[in-house]
């Protein structure tokens, strides 16, 4: 069954290669959706994909490349928008 999730990550993502980290993670688990950086510093991540795969990706979002210091991570589980690819967003 797939899953929608909207993933929010707050800390020093931004200039850490964390968005390029994201895509190759999603591309490895079969994920779909845009992983995009916020004004605020964030990163914004919308993910779809069956329910172990997006479980195990989210745990590499929460960790993040080494030089990321992830300091929270916010999940929020929507409709499935049928995503047919991976992209960075800008």
């Amino acid at each position: 069954m797939l899953k929608n999730a909207r993933i929010l990550v707050k800390g020093q993502v931004q200039g850490v290669g964390y968005r390029y980290f994201v895509m190759n993670k999603a591309i490895e688990y079969k994920i779909n959706g845009f992983v995009t950086n916020l004004p605020d510093g964030s990163v914004e991540i919308e993910a779809e994909g069956a329910d172990q795969d997006m479980e195990t990706f989210i745990d590499f979002c929460a960790k993040g490349p080494s030089r990321a210091v992830v300091e929270s991570i916010e999940v929020q589980y929507d409709e499935v928008k049928n995503y047919e690819s991976f992209a960075i967003a800008y």
